[in-house]
């Protein structure tokens, strides 16, 4: 028999009372009230970095992580060809139109990321079998119709009223078009409306994305898990302005530590929801079972009952007991964590199935135990599904291979060297899953504590940026 449920913290993003199995998500405009009211930082720094925010504890409450001692805050910028919207595309609200063209034609990165709006065009307009029906037709042919099916696509895809002030625009165009001035001015400042009100629409979506991110950075750890004789190094970024990973560690009784990596399927608002509401859920109920397989058949009734259709949840949630180098292990439909010993790689088993997805799954609890200098590492398929300019994928091959060189590094330099490696593959080309990991490791007795927690300028943040590397760091 499990023990009653005991919620370790109030998660801001639940309401107040948390029953046993039951954690409500408050409204956007309910979260950023209770994160204002209970002092979470905000500004620049919070809204430009994927931080490590609050995970044992909320502000003001410093109680609730009696057994971790004060670290290093980790922040990692996020990387700006991520975002939808141009980092210096605010500067225009603080100087006139000519400076802020000035700048802008200064960018270094203006042909990247014309270069890159193409291509996210091509794949948001047209689906897998008109691409593959353009890529057999000759050049000349293939222009034609990708323009037609272009102008098509995202006419279908307007509202009907300025669908109609679209095609009138082009039939002004045309009519103008015969010397007749008035409609060719008549023709352009319709589809100058057109575009206005599609701008506007996307400037207050992404000002509700830009909410989201900071309640998102919020809730997410602010600095990582001080344990004596271990290394524990988090981190996570998502592909868009908000994720669907969860990246969280969890102070439990007599010196435990709980660490919880999440995958939500999908990316973007709604996944970045559904990680909220576990991240509360594991909060509020995993320190009440002593026994993991019993915790993963609660929460997969809790996402049954209360998650969307076709959404579910991969899972990776593991305890710590420091002192025997024990590790006991959940694994809810997510990838098999790896074993780093002695230069050679083992695969942990296979879980249960994802969260969420059907009734009365069942779980196992898996155990292990690490010896000085033993690695384990936890991550989501961002890792190995990272794609480079010309669509292949980092792979597990070569994360085994980039692995098995890590051994002898502190958790914090094992880390960065994936990070440097995945950017340096990827090139520069846009992320498409979140990326999120986990690297523990038992140090050895004559062992130091790894050089500092948060990445250096060897690395810029995450796979969107390129990475400047030591001559050491070969290529996977």
């Amino acid at each position: 028999m499990n023990r009653a449920y005991r919620p370790s913290a109030c998660n801001p993003l639940t309401s107040t009372s948390i029953m046993t199995g039951s954690v409500k998500p408050l409204p956007l405009q309910a979260l950023v009230y209770r994160l204002a009211s209970t002092g979470v930082p905000h500004g620049p720094f919070a809204a430009d970095c994927i931080l490590f925010h609050g995970a044992a504890y909320l502000p003001g409450r410093a109680s609730l992580r009696p057994s971790l001692a004060p670290c290093h805050v980790s922040c990692v910028p996020m990387p700006t060809s991520s975002r939808p919207r141009d980092s210096a595309g605010s500067s225009a609200s603080s100087g006139g139109l000519g400076q802020t063209v000035l700048e802008d034609l200064h960018r270094s990165d203006l042909t990247h990321t014309f270069q890159q709006d193409l291509k996210d065009i091509y794949q948001f307009y047209l689906d897998p079998q008109t691409r593959q029906e353009l890529a057999s037709m000759s050049q000349t042919k293939r222009w034609f119709y990708l323009t037609f099916w272009l102008l098509k696509s995202s006419i279908l895809r307007l509202s009907p009223s300025r669908r109609l002030l679209l095609l009138g625009s082009l039939i002004f165009f045309v009519y103008g078009l015969g010397s007749s001035m008035p409609f060719l001015i008549a023709g352009f400042a319709v589809l100058l409306l057109v575009l206005i009100l599609e701008l506007k629409d996307k400037l207050m979506a992404q000002d509700e994305l830009d909410t989201g991110r900071a309640v998102q950075a919020a809730l997410l750890p602010r600095d990582h898990p001080y344990v004596p004789g271990w290394d524990v190094w988090l981190y996570t970024r998502p592909a868009n302005d908000v994720g669907g990973d969860l990246v969280d560690y969890l102070p439990l009784e007599d010196g435990r530590l709980g660490l919880a990596l999440g995958d939500v399927a999908g990316k973007g608002l709604g996944a970045a929801l559904l990680m909220a509401k576990l991240q509360s859920t594991l909060r509020a109920i995993a320190p009440g079972y002593a026994n993991l397989a019993d915790l993963g058949v609660a929460t997969n009734r809790i996402f049954r009952r209360d998650g969307l259709p076709n959404r579910f949840i991969s899972l990776v949630y593991l305890v710590l007991e420091p002192e025997s180098g024990h590790v006991r292990l959940l694994n809810a439909g997510h990838l098999p964590p790896v074993l780093l010993r002695n230069r050679s790689i083992q695969e942990l088993p296979k879980g249960g199935p994802a969260l969420g997805l059907m009734d009365g799954a069942v779980y196992a609890e898996q155990q292990i135990s690490l010896a000085p200098d033993d690695y384990l590492i936890v991550f989501s398929d961002g890792l190995t599904e990272a794609r480079n300019e010309a669509g292949t994928f980092f792979g597990y091959d070569r994360l085994r291979r980039l692995l098995l060189r890590l051994q002898g590094l502190s958790a914090p330099e094992a880390g960065h060297r994936v990070l440097d490696h995945i950017a340096r593959f990827m090139d520069g080309a846009r992320a498409s899953d979140d990326l999120s990991l986990i690297v523990l490791r038992r140090r050895s007795v004559d062992t130091p504590v790894g050089r500092g927690d948060a990445p250096t300028d060897r690395t810029e943040a995450g796979p969107a940026g390129r990475a400047t590397t030591t001559p050491a760091d070969e290529t996977a």
